[in-house]
């Protein structure tokens, strides 16, 4: 549907891709991504979220209000790692979100692998070893 609406502009972009060379075309792109990487990267992260989570920009910054801007477990402010943004965690079995997290905070359930026992088992476990 976009397409056919915008033929006009479809046309422009093949009528510059026939009359401009590989390293025209390759320095064109690399200019334009230098011009503006912020831009990239969000686009880039759109991508992701849409295509990994099924879910829209809006719906991360819902739970992030939601969250006040702090992880589901630990609370802090911080997304942890070169991160700027908090992971989206997920149930593996029925996909549904369940929260942002820190980047320790979701690479501890995946080590646990979300089983619920595995987690208990190990809270006991450090609770035997807790110094007063």
């Amino acid at each position: 549907m976009y397409y056919r609406n915008n033929i006009e502009k479809f046309n422009g972009y093949r009528a510059r891709a026939r009359n401009e060379t590989l390293e025209e075309r390759q320095e064109r792109i690399q200019k334009r991504r230098l011009e503006a990487p912020a831009k990239r990267e969000h686009a880039k992260w759109r991508a992701h979220i849409r295509k990994t989570l099924g879910i829209e920009p809006q719906d991360y910054e819902k739970l992030f209000v939601e969250q006040k801007g702090k992880c589901a477990i630990c609370g802090t402010d911080n997304p942890g790692g070169n991160r700027k943004r908090f992971c989206v965690d997920h149930c593996h079995d029925t996909d549904r979100i369940r929260g942002l997290l820190c980047v320790s905070c979701n690479s501890g359930l995946g080590y646990f692998k979300d089983n619920i026992d595995l987690l208990s088992d190990a809270a006991t476990y450090l609770k035997g070893y807790k110094v007063s």
